[in-house]
This record gives C-alpha cells, structure tokens and sequence, in this order.
C-alpha cells in the first residue's frame, strides 16, 4: 500500500582508500580487494536495489554513504538512479573525501541529480590530518571545495572533529574562522567529539572531559558568528539548510538502506533490518535473489518510546511532551521531575509551557554538550 512505500533512500558502498582509526562504519581499503571483487560488489548493489523497486515511492531523499561515495565508478551510479524516481525537490547526498574529487565527477553527479555534498574534511592542519590518518592535505580540502562551487553544487556540508591530542582553542577559532570567511558559501557543518575504543592506541593520550567541552563550546560561538544555528546535538547549518535525510533519522521517519552493513527502518510495522558486514555473505544472498539481511527486530512500545526521547532530544525543536503522554500513556514530566527541574534550574533544558501543562521539552546549547548525561537520565 502506499502508505509503505519508502521515499528516503541510503546507499552504503564500502570502499574507502584507507581505513582511518577512529572509524566504527562497515568500510574497507579498496586496495585489499580486487578490481573484480570490488565490480561484484558494485553489481550486487546495484541488484540489491533492483529487488526494492517496488517499495519506493518518488524519493525525497537519497544520501550515498560508506565507505567513500566519490571512489565509485560513475557508470555504477548511473545504473543505481536509472532504478528511482525523485521528487522535483529530492535532496540527493553524496559523500565525498578531498582526495578523489575531480570536478568532471562532480558534473556527473549533478547530471544525475545530485545536489548536495557531505566533505569529510575533518581538519585544516597537515599533522592533524596526519595523525587521523586521512589521505588528503590542507590544499586538496580547498581545491575540492573549490571545484564543487565550480560546478555549481549550491548545498555543501563538511564534517569537522573536535577533541583531537593537541587540538587547541584557538586552533579551532583560527581554523573555523578562516574557512568560513574563505568560502561563505558553506550553508551546513557537522563537529564531532573524537570518540576511540578503549582498545585504539591513542585513546590515552584524549584531552580530558572539560577540554573537550571547550572545543564544543569554541566551535559552536564561531559558527554562531557566521549565522549558523545548532539544530541538533553535532550538526549546525545556515539559512535553513539542514540534513533532510538525517532529519528523516532523528524523526523515526522510514528509510531504506541498500549495500552490505546499511539499515532499514520500516514505520508501518515499526521493524527495522540490518544488512550483512561481510562482503561475502552480501554477495552470496543478493545472487540467490534474498535480502541480504543479518538480522532483525520488531520495536516494542518500549523500544518505540526509548528512541522517542532519544532521537527527539537530540535536535533543537526537543520532544512534544503532548505527544509522547498520548503514544506511550505516561507522564514524562510527572515521571522525570527530579531530573527534569534540576537540568531547568541548570540551564540545560527549558520547557515551554507551564509546569503544571509542560507542552516542550529541549535542550539548551549548554545542554547539548552534556546530552548524553542529560538523556540517560530522562530516559
């Protein structure tokens, strides 16, 4: 029925030209798989979606993740969106590391609808980049931004970490200041808390707690200065531009993920499936013609109303408290007053409406950088 058909599309493809450390995604060095391997992976993708065809609606949104998106042959793309149809709308998404843009990719893409890039900068200093272990330098960054206002890709987002052994304050002022003064045309930027296993060598040498709260709390006033709003806990944007495929996420909204390691979501029977990590099993299911799936579960009303709180609180607009006491049959302030009234007295979230009838619960942007302790609590 219509009411299931999905109209939010993710892509994992999952190849990258060197595994970075810090990276918890499903993504390998292309340079341990063979041309052939790689093409069979790409074919069974490309099947894969075949097989969905018939539960897509005319997508809002397509967002192509891995992995490295821009290592992927345009041909393989060509072939994955002659099988959709988009909204005369759609935000089409690609991932891109500065390495492997070229501008007569980034034509390509336009040409089969593609109209926003996700960068994968992370840094604007050489050691820096070093030390994450990316490929790229300083100067490919500014040469791949270049080529994509070049090419005329108007909605351009880049990721930035924060809390990096030798990060400083000022280093994030100067780098964040410069960048942006240099291209104002960036209308959306994502900055994260390097997080490492406790496993990972360097996790010994992360600045400490309050540290990294000052590198969220430095980045956030420069962004500010140049109009950028904080609209969920890592992701800020300009004039309006926010991520309408993560939206999509954070809203429990319905989403169909293709390649080995991507999820799904399907509202309607509030399931959600997760892909096979293993290029072989992916492979081996898709030529017999099943869904790849590893496995899968069916949200209870728990489940259901533990992501309510903690997808909702995450962005600006918080949780409808309204809404939740409807679909879950509790009182989320009556339940949570203790914490809830310590965090309002803190500073950390704000209720609009009265106490007696809260209508919104939100966090505030000193809240942001402690969500995590925030929500555990009212969850």
């Amino acid at each position: 029925m219509k009411k299931n058909l999905m109209k939010n599309l993710y892509i994992h493809f999952p190849f990258c030209e060197t595994k970075c450390h810090y990276c918890d995604f499903f993504s390998l060095p292309e340079k341990n798989i063979a041309e052939d391997q790689q093409k069979h992976i790409y074919s069974s993708i490309v099947a894969e979606l075949e097989s969905f065809k018939s539960s897509l609606d005319s997508l809002e949104t397509v967002f192509l993740g891995g992995g490295t998106p821009s290592l992927v042959p345009l041909e393989i793309l060509e072939q994955l969106f002659q099988k959709v149809r988009l909204q005369n709308e759609a935000e089409v998404t690609i991932e891109s590391n500065p390495s492997s843009v070229t501008i007569d990719k980034i034509r390509g893409w336009i040409d089969l609808g593609v109209n926003r890039v996700s960068m994968g900068m992370q840094a604007l200093d050489d050691d820096r980049l070093k030390w994450l272990g990316r490929v790229h330098d300083k100067a490919e960054i500014f040469h791949a931004l270049d080529a994509f206002f070049e090419a005329g890709i108007s909605e351009i987002s880049v990721d930035y970490i924060l809390g990096v052994p030798g990060q400083s304050i000022q280093t994030i002022e100067t780098e964040l200041s410069s960048l942006l003064k240099q291209y104002p045309k960036i209308n959306h930027l994502s900055a994260y808390l390097l997080t490492l296993k406790n496993s990972n060598p360097h996790f010994s040498k992360l600045p400490h707690e309050e540290e990294q709260l000052d590198h969220l709390r430095a980045a956030t006033r420069v962004l500010n200065t140049h109009g950028f709003t904080q609209y969920e806990v890592s992701n800020f944007c300009k004039n309006g531009k926010t991520a309408r495929h993560n939206q999509n996420y954070w809203s429990a909204g319905g989403y169909l993920g293709i390649g080995p390691s991507a999820h799904s979501y399907w509202p309607a029977d509030k399931k959600r499936t997760k892909n096979w990590a293993s290029l072989g099993k992916y492979v081996e299911l898709v030529a017999q013609k099943q869904n790849p799936i590893e496995w899968d579960e069916v949200l209870g009303k728990e489940e259901q109303r533990m992501e309510f709180l903690l997808l909702g609180l995450r962005k600006s607009t918080g949780i409808n408290l309204e809404n939740y006491n409807q679909s879950f049959g509790q009182n989320l302030y009556q339940e949570k007053a203790f914490w809830i009234d310590q965090f309002v007295e803190k500073k950390l979230c704000k209720i609009e409406g009265n106490l007696s009838a809260p209508k919104t619960l939100k966090l505030t942007e000193e809240g942001f950088y402690l969500s995590d302790q925030i929500i555990s609590k009212i969850v």
